[in-house]
Protein backbone atom coordinates (compact mmCIF):
# COMPACT_ATOMS: atom_id res chain seq x y z
CA UNK A 1 0.00 0.00 0.00
CA UNK A 2 1.17 3.33 -1.16
CA UNK A 3 1.63 5.72 1.80
CA UNK A 4 -0.11 9.57 0.91
CA UNK A 5 2.18 12.63 1.26
CA UNK A 6 1.93 14.31 4.30
CA UNK A 7 2.76 17.43 2.72
CA UNK A 8 2.85 19.34 -0.98
CA UNK A 9 5.36 21.30 -1.89
CA UNK A 10 5.18 24.40 -4.77
CA UNK A 11 8.59 25.24 -5.60
CA UNK A 12 9.72 26.93 -8.46
CA UNK A 13 11.49 30.65 -9.50
CA UNK A 14 10.08 33.93 -8.56
CA UNK A 15 6.84 34.69 -10.21
CA UNK A 16 5.82 31.11 -11.12
CA UNK A 17 2.85 31.23 -8.77
CA UNK A 18 3.75 29.62 -5.68
CA UNK A 19 2.13 32.10 -3.62
CA UNK A 20 -0.92 32.08 -5.47
CA UNK A 21 -1.79 28.57 -6.40
CA UNK A 22 -0.49 27.42 -2.62
CA UNK A 23 -4.00 28.60 -0.85
CA UNK A 24 -5.98 27.27 -3.69
CA UNK A 25 -4.56 23.82 -2.81
CA UNK A 26 -4.74 24.10 0.55
CA UNK A 27 -8.35 25.36 0.62
CA UNK A 28 -9.74 22.55 -1.77
CA UNK A 29 -7.91 19.57 0.41
CA UNK A 30 -8.76 21.28 3.97
CA UNK A 31 -4.93 21.26 4.54
CA UNK A 32 -2.98 24.60 6.08
CA UNK A 33 -0.85 26.90 4.00
CA UNK A 34 2.78 27.94 4.95
CA UNK A 35 5.06 30.40 3.12
CA UNK A 36 8.22 29.46 4.24
CA UNK A 37 9.60 32.94 3.18
CA UNK A 38 6.11 34.93 5.51
CA UNK A 39 8.21 32.54 8.17
CA UNK A 40 11.76 33.76 7.62
CA UNK A 41 10.36 37.19 7.60
CA UNK A 42 8.47 36.74 10.74
CA UNK A 43 11.32 35.17 12.53
CA UNK A 44 13.93 37.81 11.20
CA UNK A 45 11.11 40.65 12.27
CA UNK A 46 11.57 42.45 8.55
CA UNK A 47 11.07 41.87 4.99
CA UNK A 48 13.07 40.00 2.59
CA UNK A 49 14.29 42.72 1.02
CA UNK A 50 15.66 44.30 4.18
CA UNK A 51 17.56 40.69 5.32
CA UNK A 52 19.16 40.98 2.33
CA UNK A 53 19.91 44.35 2.53
CA UNK A 54 21.08 44.59 6.36
CA UNK A 55 22.33 40.71 6.77
CA UNK A 56 22.98 39.45 3.52
CA UNK A 57 21.56 36.24 1.23
CA UNK A 58 23.52 33.82 4.15
CA UNK A 59 21.70 35.57 6.81
CA UNK A 60 18.50 34.91 4.46
CA UNK A 61 19.75 31.25 3.34
CA UNK A 62 19.89 30.07 7.49
CA UNK A 63 16.26 31.73 8.34
CA UNK A 64 15.27 30.21 4.90
CA UNK A 65 16.48 26.81 6.48
CA UNK A 66 15.09 27.08 9.64
CA UNK A 67 11.37 28.10 7.84
CA UNK A 68 11.49 25.15 5.85
CA UNK A 69 12.19 22.69 8.58
CA UNK A 70 9.71 24.95 10.72
CA UNK A 71 7.12 24.21 7.63
CA UNK A 72 8.24 20.40 7.07
CA UNK A 73 7.24 19.45 10.95
CA UNK A 74 3.72 20.29 10.05
CA UNK A 75 1.65 17.57 8.58
CA UNK A 76 -1.87 18.23 6.07
CA UNK A 77 -0.17 21.54 4.85
CA UNK A 78 0.69 22.85 1.43
CA UNK A 79 3.83 24.40 1.67
CA UNK A 80 5.51 27.65 -0.92
CA UNK A 81 9.01 27.65 -0.53
CA UNK A 82 11.27 29.71 -2.77
CA UNK A 83 13.11 28.85 -5.39
CA UNK A 84 16.68 29.08 -3.13
CA UNK A 85 15.80 26.52 -0.98
CA UNK A 86 15.81 23.80 -3.12
CA UNK A 87 19.84 24.41 -3.80
CA UNK A 88 20.67 23.72 -0.81
CA UNK A 89 20.72 19.63 -0.49
CA UNK A 90 19.63 19.75 3.25
CA UNK A 91 16.59 21.65 2.19
CA UNK A 92 16.08 19.32 -0.55
CA UNK A 93 16.22 16.71 2.02
CA UNK A 94 13.41 17.87 4.27
CA UNK A 95 11.16 18.75 1.72
CA UNK A 96 11.09 15.57 0.14
CA UNK A 97 10.84 13.42 3.40
CA UNK A 98 6.97 12.88 3.11
CA UNK A 99 6.27 15.04 0.31
CA UNK A 100 4.84 15.56 -2.77
CA UNK A 101 7.31 18.03 -4.26
CA UNK A 102 5.76 20.31 -7.41
CA UNK A 103 7.81 22.78 -9.57
CA UNK A 104 5.91 24.93 -11.01
CA UNK A 105 6.64 26.69 -14.40
CA UNK A 106 5.65 29.57 -16.22
CA UNK A 107 7.01 31.83 -19.63
CA UNK A 108 9.61 34.10 -19.27
CA UNK A 109 7.30 37.01 -20.47
CA UNK A 110 4.00 35.97 -17.89
CA UNK A 111 7.19 35.82 -14.91
CA UNK A 112 8.37 39.21 -16.53
CA UNK A 113 4.58 40.37 -16.36
CA UNK A 114 4.01 39.63 -12.81
CA UNK A 115 7.19 40.55 -11.14
CA UNK A 116 6.57 43.95 -12.75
Amino acid sequence: MTQRPQRIVLTGFSGTGKSLVAPIVAQRLGWECVDTDSLAEQAAGRPIADIFAHEGEARFRELEVDAVRQACARERAVVAVGGGATLRPDSRRLLADGGFVVCLEARPETVLQRLR
